[in-house]
């Protein structure tokens, strides 16, 4: 075969191969460049590939942190259907906050943005080590500004939707009815606290106490003595649940001051000694009603801008990639 044989068959070829992908879309260069387009907007798959990646990379290691370190953990196939389909609704709802908030003449400038990224860098010892934490967790800093100013578009969103809500003096009392709990503070002690594992270890804490020395310094002591697994120290204000048995009973009865006698549970000998007594005490609907007010507009917020949100998605034009389409909800 000559020369310009081969030259046409291969021009051939690469017509045949461009009508069939044309045709069929199975080519490479159909496959999917962004993940979904919004109202003319892309969402690069390239970004939609690094936020399933930290996402799932979170949730791995919020599984290693309830399991031991020899224990392999791994995610199942619903879970990463789960967390790509969050992501993909989350990149489309960014979008849509951000045209929405446009035309409600809403604007979160960069120096907004700036100031809160200062702000979670004030949380770390070290801007070396903040850029740091931002790698981890797969993202650039270009994503964490995009995340920040979504989050502080929306609070200003449901800050607006707030000036048309409305909270009754009786949702006030309903909720306050409701919740009682919340609002009634038990009886609290503060309790300086001696375990030892002997009877032989406590009776010598009694006497040294009756010597006059003070309790909370043989408390600290206490605490340091590693090899015999005994403990002390102050164990600050507790209600009575949050201890058990005869150490509840017992501290509860102590006036301030008062040492107790040694006290035996089942994991070995206690002391104590009460520094401080808070008495039950409720808080009258009266007064709980700012916190009551501000809680109930927080939550009718949330619900006000999930329909606002609902209402955005609604009148948009979403194009979502063929490989993805599963996911979209």
């Amino acid at each position: 075969m000559n020369i310009k044989r081969m030259a046409l068959l291969l021009i051939l070829v690469l017509l045949f191969a461009k009508a069939f992908c044309f045709k069929e879309s199975k080519c490479l260069a159909a496959e999917p460049e962004y993940a979904a387009v919004v109202n003319g907007k892309k969402i690069p798959i390239e970004r939609y590939t690094r936020a399933t990646e930290a996402a799932k990379k979170d949730l791995l290691e919020q599984r290693q942190e309830l399991v031991t370190l020899e224990t392999e953990t791994s995610l199942e196939a619903h879970d990463e259907k789960s967390i790509e389909a969050a992501v993909l609704n989350q990149l489309i709802d960014s979008l849509l906050v951000a045209e929405g908030a446009k035309k409600e003449g809403i604007i979160v400038g960069d120096k907004d943005v700036r100031e809160k990224i200062e702000e979670l860098k004030s949380g770390f010892p070290s801007s070396r080590e903040f850029h740091k934490s931002v790698a981890e967790q797969k993202m650039t800093i270009e994503d964490l500004k995009i995340n920040i100013k979504r989050q502080l578009t929306v609070d200003k969103i449901k800050e607006k939707l707030k000036e048309s809500i409305v909270i009754m003096d009786e949702e006030i009392k309903e909720f306050y009815n409701r919740n009682i709990d919340i609002f009634v503070q038990p009886e609290r002690v503060r309790l300086l606290h001696i375990f030892v594992s002997s009877r032989e270890g406590a009776e010598a804490v009694l006497t040294r106490l009756a010597t006059g020395e003070d309790f909370a310094e043989i408390a600290k002591e206490v605490s340091l003595d590693l090899e015999t697994k005994d403990l002390g120290g102050d164990m600050g204000f507790v209600e009575k649940d949050e201890i058990k048995g005869a150490l509840a009973e017992i501290a509860f009865i102590l006036k301030p001051g008062h040492v107790s006698p040694i006290i035996e549970t089942e994991e070995g000998f206690h002391i104590v000694k009460i520094e401080e007594r808070m008495p039950a005490k409720k808080t009258t609907v009266s007064k709980a009603k700012s916190s009551i007010e501000r809680f109930l507009l927080d939550e009718k917020a949330a619900t006000a801008f999930q329909k606002w949100l609902d209402d955005q998605r609604f009148d948009a034009d979403i194009k979502i990639s063929e490989k993805l389409k599963h996911l979209y909800r």
